[in-house]
């Protein structure tokens, strides 16, 4: 697998991770180059199921959200699932309040939870 900046790819049998490397997803250019680098992953790998652990972020703003959004298109575009864990309380918050948990989003409490989730 490449190597990229904005995170880490981990695989647990046919489930791809994505550990997020970031506490705040504010910056418009750290946003901007985590898109690009999870979209080339997601169009280059086609990952079936991908897991994105964002345990790590204690912020993201509205852009961050926007990235997110368009990796899960990406991902939905091929027929593959995307699951978000390990939520910081105010990010899984973010989400609720925009009414984006469980309409768009699967959101699992743990790393744990979401590989069961893709079985």
């Amino acid at each position: 697998m490449t190597d990229y900046q904005r995170f880490d790819l981990r695989k647990s049998g046919e489930i791809t991770i994505v550990d997020i490397k970031a506490k705040e997803l504010s910056e418009l250019d750290f946003q901007e180059q985590l898109r690009d680098e999870l979209t080339d992953f997601v169009t280059s790998n086609s990952p079936n199921k991908l897991i994105l652990n964002l345990k790590s972020v204690e912020f993201m703003g509205s852009n961050a959200i926007g990235v997110l959004v368009d990796v899960r298109k990406a991902v939905h575009e091929y027929g593959g699932q995307m699951v978000l864990c390990d939520l910081q309380r105010n990010v899984r918050m973010s989400l609720k309040v925009l009414n984006l948990e469980g309409t768009l989003f699967k959101i699992c409490d743990s790393e744990s939870e979401a590989l069961i989730a893709f079985e």
